[in-house]
């Protein structure tokens, strides 16, 4: 098998969300036109896998990025104004 070559993309949260349903209509529409290898029902299912993760990245990276509720900054796990060792 060749090496295929590869691309950075930039996708925002949306975007990828969309990218989502998207695999999940083709992959119902894989389903009903099955063919006896079912490969683009396995790429698609790898696709939505894949962007999942990403986005599930996204939404950690997120919440370890917000404010807490007394608004105090959460800087490397502590709290700003805590004394470091």
């Amino acid at each position: 098998m060749e090496k295929e070559s590869n691309a950075l993309i930039r996708l925002t949260k949306s975007e990828i969300e969309y990218v989502i349903i998207s695999l999940l209509h083709s992959m119902t529409s894989a389903e009903y036109f099955q063919t006896t290898d079912n490969y683009a029902l396995k790429m698609f299912d790898k696709l939505k896998k894949d962007f999942t993760k990403i986005k599930d990245s996204l939404e950690d990276l997120e919440s370890d990025e917000t404010i807490n509720t007394t608004g105090a900054e959460v800087i490397a796990g502590r709290q700003a104004g805590e004394e470091c060792d």
